[in-house]
């Protein structure tokens, strides 16, 4: 019986760190402003943080309430950072803007939740149209509801590449003072030392990003069919 009682002691020690390491991670976004957006729920935080919970062999649990998290992603103050966006202006080369200056009394397309918004529309005295993603923002400007869609740089960059816009838009220049930084934080010391080397090889393979580049333009398409370049 004592021996019985010593093996199902050494078996439950044995297991306990692989029971511990199948824990949820849990993760809360934070903020209103999501990079890379598209239609539906998946966003691009939510493949970046399964990649990196897959190698620390836990399964991701998203969560609403923020006191309920582990992991908080989004445009912290601290944190390790996993996407940097800079705005900038998308516009036609025919019948677009110059300069942003030319955006006073015009109509820019935005994704709604980002701040840039607000300092664009005071900045250059234009109007905001405000869409649920990026991917609409950008169809927005296909079907001419706006004169130039503001995003981030490193997207609309990719965008020209493409021939669907390559050729009949172009970029104006950015404005890096107003760059926004999403970080990720974990509240534990451990748990964050050991998120760091995964976000740190997460930003600079960009791998994923490139995906979630051509999942934008993707949707940004099929949501604007039959709107060509002016």
């Amino acid at each position: 019986m004592r021996a019985c009682i010593v093996w199902l002691l050494l078996w439950i020690a044995g297991t306990a760190p692989l029971v511990a390491a199948q824990e949820p991670l849990r993760v809360s976004l934070v903020g209103t402003m999501r990079p890379l957006s598209v239609p539906g729920a998946q966003r691009y935080e939510h493949e970046l943080v399964r990649h990196w919970a897959q190698q620390l062999g836990r399964p991701v649990q998203l969560v609403e309430r923020r006191d309920q998290a582990d992991v908080w992603m989004g445009p912290l103050d601290q944190g390790l950072a996993y996407y940097k966006s800079e705005p900038a202006a998308l516009t036609w080369r025919q019948g677009g803007i110059a300069d942003l200056r030319k955006l006073a009394g015009q109509t820019f397309c935005i994704v709604e939740g980002s701040p840039y918004g607000a300092v664009f529309a005071e900045r250059f005295q234009a109007s905001a149209k405000t869409y649920p993603s990026s991917a609409h923002a950008l169809a927005g400007l296909r079907r001419k509801q706006c004169i130039a869609v503001i995003e981030d740089r490193l997207l609309l960059e990719h965008l020209l590449s493409l021939p669907e816009w390559q050729g009949c838009a172009r970029t104006l220049p950015p404005l890096p003072e107003l760059a926004i930084t999403f970080r990720v934080l974990a509240e534990d010391v451990a748990l964050q030392s050991a998120l760091q080397p995964l976000v740190d090889r997460s930003r600079l393979s960009q791998a994923i990003g490139r995906k979630w580049f051509n999942e934008v333009a993707f949707q940004a398409r099929m949501l604007a069919e039959g709107s060509d370049c002016p």
